[in-house]
């Protein structure tokens, strides 16, 4: 068998390179998947959710279960009027005796000696029966006492003022019906010895009144009665403005 010369060889080779180069350029080109880089990469690719998955169990069985603590209130030790144990515990009887149905609450109104009578609205009072509101406000009048205290130490602070400190009870939620005195004010006497020894005082809670902002510093709801705490005048509608008008009043009255 002959071998082929150098010469045949190399036109062969030139004639058969473009054939090649063809078949090379003209491969059909797939473009790669929105949001993918051509090169590869180790990251996530941006068309999937970058967000970490949820930690959270799924529901069903091996799920843990919803906790049963009950929701207890913090009340800050700078907020007037609040921060000290027994007066937490007592806010969180209150919450808890509140979602029962058969329970009873009161408006608590604390007057200092002295005219003109000032009545001032620290809180709340709430029983389960056969508790009363009565014996709840007893139950609590030391702590009772010691929170008007707190947020009126210039009226109930002075030796002569805490001898004679006295608490009355209102309807409960009744704070706009006291304002008009449409709704009554009845003191409670007594003191903690005579609450019946048998009481559970888990059936009774007391909820503070705390101020903030502007009643710092000028007081909260207060109303101003006879001593006994009866309306010193007849009921009275309280004129109040809409939404905005107080603001526009004031701008007028700028304006002019």
């Amino acid at each position: 068998m002959h071998s082929c010369s150098p010469i045949i060889l190399s036109i062969l080779s030139l004639l058969l390179l473009p054939s090649c180069l063809t078949s090379y350029t003209t491969l059909p080109y797939s473009p790669p998947p929105f949001g993918t880089s051509s090169r590869t990469s180790s990251r996530t690719s941006s068309s999937t959710c970058s967000r970490p998955p949820s930690r959270l169990p799924a529901a069903g069985f091996g799920s843990p279960k919803a906790s049963s603590s009950p929701v207890t209130r913090s009340l800050g030790k700078s907020r007037m009027g609040g921060g000290s144990k027994p007066m937490r515990d007592a806010a969180n009887s209150y919450d808890r005796i509140a979602e029962d149905p058969s329970c009873e609450r009161r408006d608590c109104y604390v007057r200092p000696p002295g005219e003109p009578y000032t009545f001032w609205f620290v809180g709340k009072v709430a029983c389960l029966p056969p508790a009363t509101p009565e014996m709840s406000a007893l139950a609590n009048k030391r702590l009772i006492l010691e929170h008007a205290k707190a947020l009126r130490p210039q009226d109930m602070r002075s030796k002569a003022a805490a001898l004679d400190l006295q608490i009355f009870l209102a309807p409960p939620d009744s704070e706009m019906d006291v304002v008009r005195n449409a709704a009554p004010l009845d003191r409670v006497e007594g003191s903690a010895k005579d609450v019946p020894a048998g009481l559970d005082l888990a059936a009774v809670g007391f909820d503070p009144e705390i101020y903030l902002g502007d009643e710092l510093t000028e007081g909260g709801l207060r109303v101003k009665r006879n001593e006994d705490g009866t309306p010193s005048r007849g009921e009275f509608e309280v004129a109040a403005r809409p939404p905005g008008e107080k603001e526009a009043a004031a701008f007028k009255d700028k304006e002019a």
